[in-house]
């Protein structure tokens, strides 16, 4: 899996979404599957657990370069050369951490 550049907003109307961009240069079937965390402002330690009261960042979707939204998380995606995004809903007053994992899966 490889990353393409930092983590952007984006204006998506109501709100503003976290996009990261990535490629599996890897040919065949892989499932993808979205890893969230939350750094609170001040304190520099990574959350995946929210403080009481506060929420989380949320994946909104996979979108593909045709921009089709694939809600689906994990996700089978065919590597290639394809720029796929991963879109999220960042937490209020947090900074989101974005990370990807990808794994091989077997044709049955």
């Amino acid at each position: 899996m490889q990353y393409l550049g930092e983590p952007f907003y984006v204006d998506s109307g109501e709100t503003s979404l976290l996009v990261q961009e990535f490629r599996l240069p890897v040919p065949g079937p892989q499932r993808v599957r979205i890893d969230l965390a939350i750094t609170l402002p001040g304190t520099g330690g990574r959350e995946t657990d929210p403080p009481i009261g506060a929420s989380m960042p949320v994946l909104v979707g996979w979108e593909n370069e045709a921009g089709a939204l694939h809600a689906e998380d994990p996700l089978i995606l065919d590597g290639g050369e394809s720029v796929w995004r991963a879109l999220v809903q960042p937490a209020p007053d947090t900074m989101t951490e974005i990370g990807i994992k990808v794994e091989g899966v077997s044709a049955s």
